[in-house]
């Protein structure tokens, strides 16, 4: 089937970009629904995690769900009808062939997917400008490199974990150069 393996460390998602990516994903998506309430975290996540197995890659334009197991999740409405997309009773050599098969198109669409992607990207790349700040000028200051003592004293909150990743609007004192400025904090 053309499967390689590759090792990360366990339990560290940092060795392993995509999953570090996936973990932010799924931290912001988190970190919205318990904006109002932080105390139902833990209700949610069962929420959380199915609307992330059926939601669409803007890559790939296939589920997370779909790209694991080779089929489409089956909705609450299908289980309980017992749709389950039209499989049925065959012999386990002609499941497996035909898995494999469903598995490459799927692949294969993905790659396909991912190119389109990417001219897209290329288009917006060569589109954009870069952005320059002046005195006086009003930005949103980026909570995650800030110690958690002062992200939970500006935003009067016990835990910063799920915290609002910025705040402000902060005035501009000094630009010191085009990348650092100089901020006028409370």
């Amino acid at each position: 089937m053309g499967v390689k393996l590759s090792m990360t460390t366990a339990h560290k998602a940092q060795a392993d970009g995509q999953t570090e990516r996936q973990n932010l994903v799924l931290e912001d998506a988190l970190r919205c629904l318990v904006s109002h309430n932080r105390e139902i975290w833990a209700k949610l996540l069962g929420i959380l995690d199915y609307a992330h197995a059926t939601s669409v890659n803007a890559s790939h334009k296939l589920t997370p769900f779909e790209t694991d197991t080779g089929r489409k999740v089956s909705n609450l409405i299908s289980h309980e009808y017992r749709d389950f997309d039209g499989l049925d009773r065959q012999s386990i050599s002609k499941f497996t062939s035909k898995f494999a098969k469903d598995r490459k198109d799927l692949v294969r669409k993905a790659r396909e997917n991912l190119e389109q992607a990417q001219e897209r990207k290329k288009y917006y790349d060569s589109k954009r400008t870069s952005l320059t700040f002046n005195f006086g000028d009003l930005v949103l200051l980026y909570t995650k490199n800030l110690p958690r003592k002062t992200v939970n004293a500006h935003m009067e909150l016990k835990k910063a974990k799920l915290a609002a990743k910025n705040v402000g609007p902060v005035d501009i004192n000094k630009m010191i150069n085009p990348n650092v400025a100089n901020l006028k904090l409370l």
